[in-house]
């Protein structure tokens, strides 16, 4: 009876924090990047989805699928393939555009369709800002990532998705 009765107490203590992990996400991820390339053209990498499915996400990562209505109101959604083959669909909704100084959008979990899902130890939704600022010759790039409940792999992720921005940005510029 004591050994079911802590079970069920264990039981519940998860639930319990699960629930609270669900509920109260408030992790802030702020990242920074200076590109060599002028904004016009860092500032299309991230609004022309034949540019962005090429250095999206972190590396050895692709996006088979990838549709961009770049306005406010407007939305973007994509089907991420990871390295291991896993596919996320993602999809989000465009709350404010400056062109060549901000973007801001939510992020979700989709399904093919776009119907957003849930996706066990993340929130239902998240805020991304981008800013574009020009110093110099060069681009800056600051995000903040709002809503999430831990980093899992987010800040990684960014880290790696701009490396290859950062590639992919030479290489244009190397062949025009």
């Amino acid at each position: 009876m004591k050994d079911r009765t802590g079970l069920h107490l264990k039981m519940f203590q998860s639930t319990v924090n699960l629930l609270l992990y669900k509920t109260m996400p408030d992790l802030r991820l702020n990242l920074s990047r200076e590109f060599n390339a002028p904004i016009g053209l860092v500032y299309k990498m991230w609004t022309e989805p034949e540019y962005f499915k090429h250095w999206w996400g972190p590396k050895g990562s692709s996006l088979p699928y990838c549709k961009m209505d770049v306005q406010v109101g407007g939305y973007f959604h994509y089907c991420h393939r990871l390295s291991s083959k896993e596919e996320i669909w993602i999809k989000g909704v465009y709350k404010e555009i400056v062109p060549k100084q901000r973007i801001v959008f939510t992020s979700y979990f989709s399904d093919p369709e776009g119907n957003k899902v849930e996706r066990l130890g993340f929130p239902l939704e998240m805020k991304i800002t981008v800013h574009f600022t020009t110093e110099d010759q060069n681009t800056k790039i600051e995000i903040e990532h709002e809503g999430l409940n831990i980093d899992q792999g987010e800040s990684k992720g960014w880290r790696e998705a701009l490396d290859r921005l950062a590639e992919f940005l030479r290489r244009l510029q190397e062949d025009p």
